[in-house]
């Protein structure tokens, strides 16, 4: 149910939120991040599809929690404190406040050839979720991580 393009999208969804308030902190709400990635939530109160909808809510929302603490595991997000709480269809989860890291805020300044010239990967990420563009969002999460894992692959 899950796929590696969610996957991509909520990190950029993520990254994205945390630059908009950096240096702040910021509470990563897992159901704003759901209705930013994924459109409305789907209707588990009516009785088509109940069972069905439940599961794909949930499995969204767990994938949004493990996607953030992964991102924080990896050093590109610092939480402040240890407030996790894990999503049901039922309950929203909760993560702590979060920033980005300066392993992350350095690689989202790093520059790279685009079709617009030369910008940083923060605004191709940005540009990339605006439109949509399933390959452009893919190529942007793979530079962003690989520069993080040290593979130097901008």
């Amino acid at each position: 149910m899950n796929s590696i393009h969610d996957f991509d999208t909520i990190v950029l969804t993520i990254f994205k939120r945390l630059l908009d308030e950096f240096p702040a902190k910021d509470y990563l709400k897992i159901d704003e991040i759901y209705v930013s990635v994924f459109g409305e939530m789907p209707d588990i109160a009516t009785s088509k599809g109940i069972e069905e909808n439940r599961e794909v809510l949930e499995s969204r929302k767990i994938m949004i929690f493990s996607a953030a603490e992964w991102l924080g595991a990896e050093g590109y997000l610092r939480f402040d404190g240890d407030d996790f709480a894990e999503p049901s269809y039922v309950t929203p989860g909760r993560l702590p406040a979060a920033c980005l890291t300066a392993k992350a805020l350095a690689i989202l300044r790093v520059q790279v050839e685009s079709l617009e010239g030369r910008i940083d990967l923060a605004t191709e990420a940005s540009n990339a979720l605006r439109d949509g563009a399933r390959n452009a969002i893919s190529a942007s999460v793979s530079r962003i991580i690989s520069l993080g894992a040290g593979l130097g692959l901008a």
